[in-house]
């Protein structure tokens, strides 16, 4: 029983069940039916998203965050995806998952993707608050712990600009940059 997307309603019927616990109790995975626009729509990261989404080579474009947030383990295929993020407050940024993990004997996995769009992070939470010793930004993913990546493609822009505190000091960090990948 797979939940069909095929409009930006469709998309937020899987954010609420992935929010709620009940996704993978309902279905066996999320599958596109076509190209959707996110442009001027509410969209928040899928933290943990833990079963399948299969895009079948659709887009969904216009996102201003990650597809996917932290600690994916499940399996993200055959989806293009467009946007611009500027992102102030995690470290973890990747227009398609902010990271994949292992859970058991769950592996978060990205195959066949692509990430189109630019990424800007702008350090002002970790100049004023010293949050992230670790910045990891990539195209698709930002870090890979324990998750695989195959045969995923990049054309995203990354820039980061890193802001002084109210002191005038700036705490510094590390960060790991990747086309595809920030971190693995």
């Amino acid at each position: 029983n797979m939940l069909l997307i095929g409009t930006d309603v469709d998309m937020q019927t899987l954010a609420n069940e992935v929010k709620a616990g009940t996704f993978s109790q309902k279905y066996d995975g999320a599958l596109l039916v076509s190209d959707i626009d996110m442009t001027d729509k509410a969209w928040e990261s899928l933290n943990g998203f833990n079963s399948l989404f299969e895009g079948r080579g659709y887009s969904i474009k216009g996102l201003t965050t990650p597809l996917f947030g932290e600690n994916v383990v499940g399996t993200i295929s055959n989806v293009n995806v467009e946007g611009n993020i500027v992102e102030e407050a995690n470290g973890k940024v990747g227009l398609i998952a902010r990271s994949l993990t292992v859970a058991g004997d769950q592996v978060g996995t990205i195959f066949n993707c692509s990430a189109t769009g630019s990424i800007e992070y702008k350090n002002t939470k970790l100049a004023l608050t010293n949050d992230h010793k670790l910045i990891n930004i990539g195209g698709v993913v930002g870090g890979v712990y324990g998750g695989k990546v195959s045969l995923a493609e990049s054309s995203v822009d990354i820039n980061i600009t890193t802001v002084a505190g109210a002191d005038g000091k700036t705490t510094s960090f590390t960060p790991c940059i990747g086309g595809v990948v920030g971190y693995a």
